[in-house]
């Protein structure tokens, strides 16, 4: 039987959110699976931005989970 975990890793900032997702398959073969950023609007408030980071990281989760 195959086992397979993703992990998520995340690079905080409020202005630009770093992400990167990888697969390890069996415990010894590593694929990366997608890595990108959210870039936040630097005019907005900080609760703005924090919950375009919430929902930016809830859209990828979504997608690869």
């Amino acid at each position: 039987m195959t086992s397979l975990i993703r992990i998520l890793g995340v690079d905080p900032g409020s202005q630009v959110t770093g992400l990167g997702i990888i697969e390890v398959i069996d415990n010894r073969d590593i694929r990366l699976c997608y890595h990108g950023c959210i870039r936040t609007d630097r005019k907005a408030t900080f609760a703005h931005r924090l919950k375009q980071i919430y929902f930016g990281l809830s859209e990828i989760i979504e997608q690869y989970k």
